[in-house]
Formats: structure tokens, sequence, C-alpha cells
């Protein structure tokens, strides 16, 4: 019997050990499930995990079969399989809550992943009901600023965003940021996953240069957890074409988009709703860059996939929908397109959480469908329909006459595509019924786009985003002084007039005013010097990095690039968190008092040009009021102007005949309609439009049947001229006033090895030695010429000039405005001789004037609602009063004459306008016909403060001769003061 024992007892032990086998096996089946979900091959995760949750037969729910329920939820949300992965999720909330408790860690993990899974199906009010349960559960468990709790902001910042509220949007997503920087590592998971958000945030807001940053850091940490070809580092590709393609170049987008479907199907397949995604976001690259049969194809494709895939609601199969539409619209197939906008607006109402910026935005594109299709009352309807998406409170669809305030709107950048267009039709309306109601409303709705405009671009930091989105929006300043020039004409009311004025204006060097109000802001704000020195050095390390740009900047450059960006912007940002300053970055309304005030102290009117595709409109400002015009220029501006432009080289008779002409057309058309306004004798200052900033006004002279430029009526006869870049900097700039203690003009000297390095023909100046000689004379300057004018010198002269003068050779760049620049002599350790545009935009300017006399120091890109893009602009970025600039080729001999005279008058004491107007005067007297010719004479401008200088020595006289006054008045105060002590003593 003895000996039978064992082998009972192992027969008896065998289920048990049969069983810790089994869960042995179990265990590892998990393991290997979880490490295939974070390999990113989710089809063989669901299969281990189902082998492992078979296994575990019909026996009681427990902690490993939790684990299970957990497992195949995650994987089947990465599947896109929402319904079966809530029975997982679902399923084993219910039992961790039993066991663990609702306020446990386990069942806050269950909490998590369905308010997950709500949320990528595009159902972000129940997401949001299991985020807030959870949100409390992690601040108990872990902490208020736990990692756990700044995932949770992370959440309802992605589900604002998707409902359209970017401001709410943005505020999580900063809660989230500052418990990381806290409480993470700079390279973990946890930064990718918020730098990606945040980029995707800052693309739908139209902030695309910070999208990309932001991308590019998320991508390049996403890579040091993951291999390259991992699914998951699919989105950060995808994620950077979505920002290219939206900032309008889809060239640089493709790759991304390429390399996106690449990982896609050869990790998930190409049946993957994922990877059927990125067929569609591929073929929209696809049709922005022309190819529609080729989008056309991709788009059917994957709505085909996507049909079989996902619910008929969901966004992503909606919008395939969407996407063809858009691509018969551009191919003018209407009747097409609207068919698939009728039936993705269905769909989208349909849902259960229809998405309201994807609403509004089909409605407009539905509306605009209709007004090329000449129905313009129903296209109303629609856009009134649509902005109660966007709006926070009551809104009725039939109160065509309201306009909501802007602090109404929550998606301000897809509101303001809406807004732009119910103004047109009410104005096509008003002309068709002459309804003043109609006009109106008209005029308060571009109004309120231009104010949505200007606080849109006041939260970017990048001034190409600002220009960027200022172009494609430019139709809201043009429509906002249009509307009010028409206010005017129907009601007489001059404050419409001041009003065309003030948008006319405000559609002016907006960055300038941005770099200047920064500035001021923050010093009167009392931010820290060294917080500013920091910006400067931040501003400066970019500079460099942008410089040093090939034409294929590598991977790492980007890298270094997008590290610098961010910090240089989350550094302002957090600035203007402490100081207040945030929300004010934006061109103020001119104020009409101040303006006729300054106006009058200088004896000056100002002549403001603004246009459109249709009408010229001047406005003549003095101290006493406002006057207006409004003329038809039926297309004649552009063709003139360009005539300036591609001739101003040439000096045959041809050409010369050919300037007389087009010189009094201009005249005709820029100023005999406001020659009945001005007097003789008035200092004008221009401020330019578009086209108008190449044109020569001073040059500008009636037609005449002398063929001798000597006898010319010029307008410089009559009247000086000064520029400025708009009215708002103009009268926002102040003047120093102080002495000219520092006077430095440079010569430098051209030759040896510097041509072949650049390729560029650097010719020796003969005359820019004795022009600068001459100029530091008169006011007692120093020279820097030959060898010794390197660039190294002048950074280390400039920052103490109150006035520059330069005499050299530059280079306007008018497709890379900031690869523009001027050269400086050879010999130079530590400069490379060349200083851009970029690197002048970063100097620290004190100076009262800048003389760039050099070719196209005026020219350069026009860029609209800036102006040109010139070395001129730059150095008033930089922080120069004034600027003296030439808008073409610089002959050196007539150059050199010229502004010797203009120096001489300067000394006298005169305004900056008037000795540039007394010295062409005197070239003229002297010159011959053919240097008479307005080309030897008319590239010079000056622009900004028009103050005259005055010399340390009469600064120093007058010093004197004040203090001798007050010291006289003293003593004769206390004389009187003795004499009064005296009597009431008596």
């Amino acid at each position: 019997m003895r000996s039978n024992i064992p082998y009972l007892f192992i027969f008896l032990l065998l289920p048990v050990l049969l069983n810790a086998q089994e869960e042995t096996l179990i265990e590892t089946l998990i393991s290997k499930g979880k490490e295939a979900y974070y390999d990113g091959d989710y089809q063989a995760s669901r299969s281990i995990l189902l082998d492992a949750l078979s296994r575990k037969g019909t026996t009681a729910p427990d902690a490993e079969w939790m684990e299970i329920q957990y497992r195949l939820g995650k994987v089947d949300g990465k599947l896109r399989v929402h319904g079966r992965a809530l029975e997982y999720l679902e399923s084993g909330l219910t039992f961790a809550e039993a066991e663990y408790g609702k306020k446990s860690e386990e069942a806050s993990d269950f909490l998590y992943e369905i308010g997950a899974v709500y949320s990528q199906m595009y159902a972000p009010q129940k997401a949001s009901t299991y985020f807030l349960r959870c949100l409390e559960n992690y601040k108990e468990l872990h902490g208020a600023e736990s990692v756990e709790v700044g995932y949770m902001y992370m959440n309802f910042g992605i589900d604002a965003l998707k409902m359209g509220d970017y401001a709410e949007s943005e505020e999580q997503f900063k809660k989230c940021f500052a418990i990381f920087q806290a409480s993470a590592e700079p390279q973990s998971e946890e930064f990718n996953r918020i730098y990606s958000n945040m980029g995707y945030l800052y693309r739908k807001m139209g902030n695309f240069e910070r999208a990309i940053e932001y991308g590019t850091k998320a991508l390049e940490i996403k890579l040091l957890h993951y291999a390259p070809d991992h699914p998951g580092v699919a989105k950060y590709h995808r994620n950077l074409a979505r920002a290219w393609q939206d900032k309008g170049d889809p060239g640089k987008a493709l790759p991304f988009a390429l390399k996106t479907v690449e990982i896609l199907e050869n990790s998930l397949g190409k049946d993957h709703s994922t990877t059927v995604g990125s067929y569609g976001e591929l073929a929209g690259i696809y049709a922005d860059m022309g190819e529609y049969q080729e989008a056309r194809k991709l788009y059917r494709k994957a709505n085909r996939k996507l049909e079989k895939l996902l619910p008929p609601t969901h966004p992503y199969l909606v919008g395939g929908y969407f996407n063809v539409g858009t691509v018969y619209e551009d191919e003018g197939k209407w009747q097409e397109a609207l068919s698939q906008y009728q039936k993705a607006l269905e769909l989208f109402k349909s849902a259960d959480s229809p998405p309201p910026q994807l609403l509004a935005e089909a409605l407009r594109k539905m509306a605009g469908l209709y007004q090329k299709m000449a129905a313009p009352e129903d296209a109303l309807k629609l856009i009134q329909e649509g902005m109660g998406y966007l709006i926070d409170g009551d809104w009725l669809p039939e109160e065509i006459y309201k306009t909501p305030a802007a602090s109404a709107v929550l998606s301000k950048i897809n509101f303001l595509e809406l807004i732009l267009l119910k103004a047109e039709l009410l104005e096509g309306r008003f002309h068709r019924g002459e309804k003043l109601q109609d006009l109106q409303t008209a005029f308060e709705s571009a109004k309120l786009a231009v104010e949505l405009l200007q606080e849109i671009s006041g939260r970017y930091y990048s001034e190409a985003d600002r220009q960027l989105l200022m172009s494609r929006h430019s139709e809201a300043y043009k429509m906002s002084v249009r509307l009010a020039w028409e206010m005017y004409e129907q009601t007489g009311n001059r404050d419409y007039l001041y009003e065309a004025f003030s948008y006319s204006d405000a559609n002016k060097s907006g960055s300038l005013w941005y770099q200047m109000e920064r500035n001021r802001m923050l010093k009167s704000a009392g931010v820290p010097q060294s917080k500013l020195d920091e910006i400067s050095e931040l501003e400066a390390a970019i500079s460099s990095l942008e410089e040093s740009e090939t034409e294929t900047p590598t991977e790492v450059y980007h890298q270094k690039m997008a590290g610098q960006q961010i910090r240089y912007k989350e550094l302002l940002e957090s600035i203007h968190a402490q100081s207040g300053v945030y929300e004010r970055f934006w061109t103020q309304p001119v104020s009409p008092d101040e303006l006729h005030k300054k106006l009058k102290v200088n004896g000056q009117t100002l002549v403001e040009y603004f246009h459109d595709e249709s009408f010229l409109y001047i406005f003549v400002i003095n101290s006493e009021g406002i006057q207006g015009v409004r003329k038809a220029h039926a297309g004649k501006l552009k063709p003139l102007v360009s005539q300036i432009r591609e001739t101003n080289g040439l000096l045959e008779m041809e050409s010369a005949n050919s300037w007389a002409e087009v010189l009094s057309s201009l005249h005709e058309l820029l100023i005999a309609p406001i020659q009945p306004l001005l007097t003789n004798n008035d200092r004008l200052l221009i401020v330019p439009h578009g086209w108008l900033h190449y044109v020569p006004f001073e040059c500008l002279a009636p037609a005449d049947e002398s063929s001798d430029f000597r006898n010319l009526d010029y307008l410089l006869r009559h009247w000086s001229v000064g520029y400025a870049w708009s009215a708002s900097f103009w009268l926002g700039a102040k003047s120093t006033g102080r002495g000219v203690q520092s006077f430095y003009s440079f010569a430098p000297g051209f030759g040896g090895e510097i041509a072949a390095v650049y390729r560029y023909r650097l010719t020796m100046l003969p005359h820019a030695a004795e022009e600068a000689k001459a100029a530091a004379g008169i006011f007692g300057g120093q020279v820097i010429s030959g060898a010794q004018a390197t660039e190294s010198r002048f950074r280390e002269l400039s920052t103490e000039a109150d006035v520059l003068h330069l005499a050299t050779h530059a280079i306007a760049r008018e497709e890379a405005p900031f690869q523009s620049g001027i050269w400086f002599s050879e010999s130079d350790t530590e400069e490379d001789g060349f200083l851009s545009a970029l690197e002048i935009y970063n100097l620290k300017l004190n100076t009262q004037l800048s003389v760039i006399s050099a070719c196209y120091t005026g020219a350069g890109k026009l860029q609209e609602g800036e102006g040109i893009m010139s070395l001129g602009r730059a150095f008033t970025y930089a922080g120069s009063e004034s600027v003296v600039m030439s808008h073409w080729v610089a002959n050196d001999r007539s150059t050199a004459e010229i502004l010797e005279y203009f120096y001489e008058a300067l000394k006298a004491g005169m305004p900056k306008d008037r000795a540039l107007q007394k010295a062409r005067l005197q070239y003229l007297d002297n010159a011959d016909a053919l240097m008479a010719h307005p080309f030897f004479w008319g590239h010079l401008s000056v622009n900004g403060q028009m103050t005259p200088l005055k010399s340390s020595s009469d600064w120093m006289v007058w010093g004197a001769l004040g203090l001798s006054l007050f010291l006289v008045f003293m003593a004769a105060f206390r004389r009187a003061g003795k004499r009064r002590e005296r009597k009431s003593g008596t």
C-alpha cells in the first residue's frame, strides 16, 4: 500500500500542476499580446489575447481576466472597431469597480480608455463623462500635478479641439504641458504626445509655422522610442503633411504623406481604416497640386473601403464625401460638387455629436456654390445656419441683420470665412435693392472679419504666418474700406470716411507695428532686461540657423530649428502671460485728434492711398480734417507701375519717352484728382499701398510737349515728399530730437576674392569714398572706408550711431526677401562681409537716420498687408527712425552729388523731406539733358520721421543757452523773494 501513495499523490497533484502550467501560459500570452501591441502589430496582439481569454474558460472573472479585457479594448480601439472595444472595456470596468472600488487605479484606467474610444468616435460629450470621473480619481491617487492628471487635461484639449473651441483646447493643452514640464523627462513620450496635439491645434488655428515646429519636435521624440516603421510613427508624418498642405505648400507635404502611406500599408495593411484615411489625405495633396484625376481616384478608393469599416456618420467617412465635392468644385463641376456637399451635410447632421466646425465648413462650401450658381438668397440662409454652430450662445438664423460680438465666436478661423461671405452676399443684395440696412450689416460683418483677423494674428509669433493670414484674407480689408466708403456716400456722415481710412491704414505694415508695440509694451510692463536679452539671443540664434539653411535642409537642421523656435515662442508666451499685454498686439485705430495734432505741429499733409481691383481711394488729411476721392482705375494701375519697374535701368531715347508718358499718366491718376485739395508748399507725407510702393511720386509730372527732362513740372517743384509705412506706424513712432553726436559713414572697398566667392560682379564705386567723406565731414562724423569697412566694424558701431551712411553695393531678392543684403569689405575674420536682411532685422539700432546709398535698397517683394519687404524696411524694423533708400539702380555720381546737398540742407536745420527736396532741385539746376532724367535722381526716397537733425554743437549751444536762461530766471526769482521778505518784515 505504501508503494502506491506517491502515485496517488501525483495523480491528485496533476490538475494543480496543469492549472499552474495553464496560468503561466496565460501570463505569457498576455505578455506577448502586450509586446505585439507596442510593436504596432494589432491584429497579432488581438489573436494572442483572444487565445489567452479562451484558456480562461468559464472560470469566474479575476485580475488576469480583467487585464485581458483591458488589453483587448485597447487593441480594438487601435483597430477602430469601436463597439467591440467598448464591450471589453465596460465589462472590465464593472469588474474593477466591484473588486477594487470605483476610485481604484484599475477602475480609473478603464474609465480613461473608454473615454479615449468615445473621443476617437467623435463623441466628445460622452468622452468627457468618463474623463471627468477619471480625472477626479487620478487627483486622489496621484496628486493634482501628476503625469496622469496631465494626460487628462490633454484629453480635454483634444475633445475641445474636435468641437471647434480652440481657446479652450489651448488652455487645456497648456495645463498639461506645465504638468509635464514639472513631472516628466524632456525626451519622454509624454512630450511627444503633447507636442503632437498642440501642433494639430495650431494648424487648425492657422498658425502653420508653429504647427510644423511642434510636429517636427514630436516626431523627433517619437523616433527615440519607436522604430521608424512603427504605425505610431506614421501619425507624426501625417501631421507634418497636413501642416505643410494647409500652409499652401503641397510639394513639401507630399513626401510626408507618402511616408505615412508606406508605413501604414506595411504595418497595418491596406484595408485598415487608418491606412485608408491616409489615402484620402494623399488625395487632398494631389488635388492641391492640380492632379484632379489622381485625387478623385484615391478619394473613391478610400471612401469605398471606409464605408465597410466605419459607421456612416463618422467624420473620416463623411469628410471623404466632402473632399470629393471640393475636387469637383475646383474643376468647375458645380452640380457634382453640390451633390457631394449635401450628402456630407446630411450625414454630419445625423451623427450623435456632429462636429460643429465641420458642419459650418460644409454649409460654407455649399453657400459658396450657390453664390456661383446665382442663388444668393439660398447662400445667405446657409451662412446664417453655419454661424450658429460656431457661436457661444443663442443664434437665430432668420435674423439676417444680426452680427455677433467677436467674443461670442468659438472657432474664429472658421467663422472668419463665413462672415466674409455674408458681407459679400449682403453687399450684392444692397446693389440689387438699395436697402441701406443690407449695406450697414455688410459693413458690420466686414468689420467683424477684420477684428477676428487681428485677434487671430495677435496670437501668432511668426511673421510669415501673419503675412500668410493677411494675404489669404486681404479681402476683409478691401471690403471694409469699400463698404465704409459706400456708407459715407449714402449717409454723408464723415465718420464713415474716417473708418474707410482706418481700415486702409490697418492693412499696412502690421508686422512693423507689431514689433514696435511688442518692444514698447514689454518694457513698459516692467519685463526684466534679462528676459528681453534672452529674447534677443534666441532671435539671433534662429537667424543664424536660417542663414545656414541650404536648398535641401537636413533632418538635423529641422530639429534644431524647431527646438529654438519652440523655446523662443514659449518664452514670449510666458512673458506675455505675466505682463498682461498678450491681447493688444495689433494696429490700433488711428486717433483723428492725435493725427491732426501731429500733422499741424509738423506742417504736413498726409496723403494715403488704397486700391482694390476696381477703385483707387485717396485720403487727404491735414490739421483741419479729412477729405477723400474715389476713382475707378479701370485696371490701368498695375500696367503703368510695371513699366517703371521694367524700364528703370534703361536710358535709351525710346525708354526716356516712355518714362515721360508713364509719369504723366500716373500724375493724372494719382495727383490730379487731389490737386485742388492741396496748397503750395505743403509737406506731403505719402502712405502708398500695393503696387504704388514702386511709384516715385516726386517724379510725377503732368503731360508736357517738351522732351527735355529739365523742364518738366515735377511734383517735386511744388511739394516736398516724405513716405510712411503706415499712418499708425508714423503716429506711434517717436522721434528723439537729440543732437547728432555719432555719425558713421561706411564706404567698403571691393575687389580681390569676394566677387568670386559670392559670384557677383562687385565693381569699384569710384564716388563712394568721396560721398562718405562729404557726408561725414558736414556733420563732423567718422569715415570707415576701404578694407576697414567690414561687417564686424559696422556691427560694432551701428548700435551707438545717431546717423549711419552706407555707400556700398546691395542686392534685393524678391523671391527670398530675407536673403537680400548689403556688402562690406571682405577683410573680416569674424563675418562673411554680407549683411543679410535677416541679420539687419536682428540689429538693435537707435539711429535718427540711416542712409543706404546702394542699388535697390527700397526694392523687394510686395507683401499683402505689409508693403515692400525691402532693406529699408529692415532698418526701420531694427530701430531706425527714418531711412533714405534707393528704389532702383543708384548711379554712383548723381547719388553722391544729391546726398551731399542733402546733408548740407540737414545741417542748416531742414526737415529730412525738405532737405531731400532742396537737394534734388539743386541737382536739377546743374544737370544736363541726360542727367536730368528721373532715373538719376528719382530713385531716392526718405521714409519715417522727418524731424530735422541737430548737430551736437547746436545741441550744446542751445543746451548752454537754456541753462543760462534758467539760472537768470532763478536769480531773479530769489531777488524778488528777498524783496517780499523785506516788505513783510517792515
